[in-house]
């Protein structure tokens, strides 16, 4: 049966108003490197934030674009957030609970907030950008495994420093301790490490 059926008559998201002009390049950093970053002023990190964006280049072929969630979306989202996130939640708590990652998943299917992210119009990832009085919050941004590395994921967060910039407001997230890969990948793009919770450090770029 289909994770979904109960919630595919009421569930639609609007389309977010985004770039879908899209591109990246990821590297890997040393942890010398990740250490390094957290001392960076905020200076630092707008030209080093200015630099990349300049820098950036999609592998060839790709042509990222944008589009709303939709019902039929239901079911490879969830595998889309297992994909993602059961190495590092193996990691970081030791076990992977498919009826509380259930849960999870199904509050943000919920949220009515989902952007689709699509190459060649097939569905690789997903984000989801709300925007508070004082802040963005990016409470969730999944490339799927086999199309990371190709610089999608730096490339979308990328346009969403710059929408928040132009607005004039911080974009912050929060990452699980234990996701090291997209530590270093948030802090190469300005991110500063601002808050510690339980389970995640929360982050901000300007």
């Amino acid at each position: 049966m289909s994770l979904c059926n109960a919630e595919r008559t009421k569930i639609w998201a609007q389309p977010l108003a985004f770039d879908g002009n899209l591109n990246e390049s990821a590297e890997n950093h040393s942890a010398d490197d990740h250490d390094r970053t957290f001392s960076h002023t905020a200076a630092d990190n707008s030209k080093i934030r200015d630099h990349l964006i300049m820098q950036t280049t999609l592998t060839p072929s790709i042509n990222i674009q944008t589009r709303s969630v939709c019902v039929l979306d239901c079911d490879w989202l969830y595998d889309l957030h297992r994909d993602v996130y059961i190495d590092v939640i193996m990691r970081q708590f030791g076990s992977w609970d498919e009826e509380e990652q259930l849960n999870f998943f199904q509050n943000t299917w919920r949220s009515h907030n989902i952007t689709v992210i699509t190459i060649n119009k097939e569905p690789v990832g997903m984000f989801q950008l709300y925007q508070h009085d004082d802040h963005f919050w990016l409470a969730e941004i999944q490339i799927a495994t086999k199309y990371q590395n190709n610089g999608i994921g730096t490339k979308v967060t990328l346009d969403l420093i710059l929408k928040a910039r132009k607005i004039g407001l911080p974009l912050r997230l929060r990452v699980l301790h234990q996701n090291h890969c997209a530590q270093n990948l948030y802090k190469r793009l300005g991110f500063r490490h601002i808050k510690d919770t339980k389970h995640h450090y929360v982050m901000e770029v300007t």
